[in-house]
């Protein structure tokens, strides 16, 4: 009774999943037909590393053998600029002062 009076609850809701799609069309606009669905994994994979570090993660070096982590200037920027930490899909930083709503 409740979906037919209000309609289905939020968390049911498939348009954040539909408009997803857009993003697996465009990776697979860009493949070469060859293995689509291995062209799109190496896509989100390389996304999820470029989120990795940006979020100051680190990564082994196999040259070195040493771990590295990402400048300060990087850490920097992506505090000072919210619009490509939501681009990328990090959370924004909202800091509240003592009091202050």
């Amino acid at each position: 009774m409740f979906i037919r009076r209000f309609g289905p609850a939020i968390l049911f809701s498939t348009e954040c999943f539909e408009s997803f799609n857009h993003v697996f069309w465009l990776t697979a606009i860009h493949s070469n037909r060859q293995a689509p669905s291995q062209d799109t994994c190496q896509v989100f994979a390389e996304q999820d590393v470029v989120k990795h570090i940006v979020s100051s993660g680190f990564w082994h070096d196999p040259k070195t053998h040493k771990l590295h982590k990402a400048g300060s200037d990087i850490s920097a920027y992506m505090e000072t600029h919210p619009d490509q930490r939501h681009l990328i899909g990090l959370p924004t930083i909202n800091h509240k002062e003592i009091g202050k709503f």
